[in-house]
């Protein structure tokens, strides 16, 4: 990602997203100091991941994220998404992906209730039970 945007592959940012990979990941490949802004934005926790270069940050493609705007300099960073061929997965493995949407989105909207709600007066305990399986299935 770099600082600026157009048709030569270069982008300030990434809007809102979901990837269609099992994992995704992206390794940021020069120095921060090398850049301001960036990091990806997980709108299931409102948080947004800084990472030092040679660092690693591994999400489920299914998570909606975004990737912040570069304000300044250049960010590379190598992007990487995972797949698996369901012929060569065990079942059970397969299994745990056959509707991984459907649980992601119904998970995210839980806990961004959760947060929105926060000492609003809602039964937080069941929310907490269903984001921490919302984190365990982000982390498969």
């Amino acid at each position: 990602e770099g600082g600026g945007e157009g048709g030569d592959g270069k982008q300030a940012g990434l809007e809102l997203h979901r990837d269609g990979s099992i994992l995704s990941f992206n390794i940021l490949l020069n120095p921060e100091t090398g850049f301001e802004g960036g990091g990806t934005y997980f709108k299931h926790t409102d948080r947004t991941v800084e990472i030092s270069q040679g660092d690693c940050v591994v999400h489920s493609g299914t998570v909606l994220h975004a990737g912040r705007k570069i304000t300044k300099g250049k960010r590379f960073i190598l992007v990487g998404f995972v797949e698996a061929n369901p012929s060569v997965v065990p079942y059970h493995v397969r299994n745990l992906f056959a509707h991984p949407w459907e649980q992601v989105v119904e998970l995210e909207a839980r806990a961004t209730a959760k947060r929105e709600a926060e000492n609003g007066g809602r039964e937080g305990a069941q929310l907490d039970v269903e984001e921490d399986a919302l984190r365990m299935l982000c982390c498969l």
